[in-house]
Formats: structure tokens, sequence, C-alpha cells
């Protein structure tokens, strides 16, 4: 993960998706947080308090600074382009002021290949915690950089989709959806 660069802004901006809104907030040293149905001041507010770090516009954001905003969206458009086909994201995560356990958790999250899914407990053990399936789903629920970090592709153990999302929305139904419509985007069906 990288090391925080606590004076430098982070450059937070909308665009839209199929899905609905998408807010994506980058720097030099990655990608700080990208939400689906989210509200830019919401996620902006979110990102200061978990980074400690102001945000920039884009139009205003220092040369790098804006590379790294206008790279991710640019990866967000590839992804939205062909889900089952695309290649990575250019810039890392940044999961900055999220806890150790967060940390390892969505680690093994992120090596979840496009296409297929995993469930809570093999996420828990990847992350080192056998049988803490639960609280594996606790930080995959906290998960700053969704599509990043592809927490959609995490299910529940019986195979079913199982739940999605943390506290940006409260209809369980609609973001149900989101996560079956951004599977099969990658190809999967449940």
């Amino acid at each position: 993960m990288p090391t925080a660069l606590p004076d430098v802004p982070i450059a937070v901006a909308s665009l839209a998706t199929p899905w609905g809104p998408a807010v994506v907030a980058a720097s030099v040293d990655g990608i700080h947080a990208i939400a689906l149905l989210a509200d830019e001041s919401n996620l902006s507010a979110s990102v200061v308090r978990r980074t400690r770090r102001p945000i920039v516009a884009p139009t205003r954001a220092p040369g790098p600074i804006a590379r790294a905003i206008r790279d991710t969206i640019d990866d967000l458009d590839r992804y939205v382009a062909d889900g089952a086909r695309f290649g990575g994201w250019r810039r890392p995560v940044a999961l900055l002021g999220v806890s150790d356990w967060d940390v390892r958790v969505l680690s093994a999250v992120a090596a979840i290949p496009v296409g297929t899914t995993a469930s809570y407990g093999m996420v828990a053990q990847a992350a080192g915690s056998p049988g803490a399936a639960r609280a594996a789903g606790g930080a995959v629920g906290r998960n700053p950089a969704g599509l990043v970090v592809p927490c959609h592709r995490v299910i529940a153990g019986d195979g079913t989709i199982g739940g999605y999302g943390g506290s940006w929305s409260d209809d369980r139904e609609a973001l149900v959806e989101l996560k079956r419509s951004l599977l099969a985007h990658e190809g999967v069906e449940l």
C-alpha cells in the first residue's frame, strides 16, 4: 500500500455510468475512493475524514494529480465499456485511514480476478483468519474503493449473492441489484 503524503490534495470527480452516478477520488499515490450511486459532497467529506487530506477540483489540480484523476476516469470508462475484458487499474488503491484488518481483507478482495467470485469465508482465509467470515464481511462493507477493490465479487458461502453496499444507501434491494448487474457485466451469473 502507498505511503501517506499528508499535504498532497486528492481530486474528486463525478461521472455518469450505466449504473448511475459514480464518484472517484485519486491523487499521485493512488485511487482513494470509487463509489457508485454516491453523492460527490458526501464522498468528498468521507475521503477528507479518512485521509486527513484536502480535496481539489480536477480543473484546479496540479498536473500529476490531474493525470491521476484522468487515468482513474479513463479506467472506469474502460471498465464500463467491457467489464469481462477489463485489464485492470493503472493506479494502485490507496487505503489510507483504514485498519490493518481492513487492509488485509481488502487486499484479499483485490486479488479476486474479473469474472470470478469468492465467499466471505474464502476472503477471511486469504486474509489469514479462517473462520472470520463475518468480520471479513464487515471489512468488505467498509471498502472505500469499490470496483478497484471489487467487493461485488464477494458472495455468500452458499453461492447466493449475499448483500452489497456500505453506508451510502439505505435501499438494500437496489444495492443487491447493482451487485448482480456488475457481476453480469463481468460475465458472472448467479
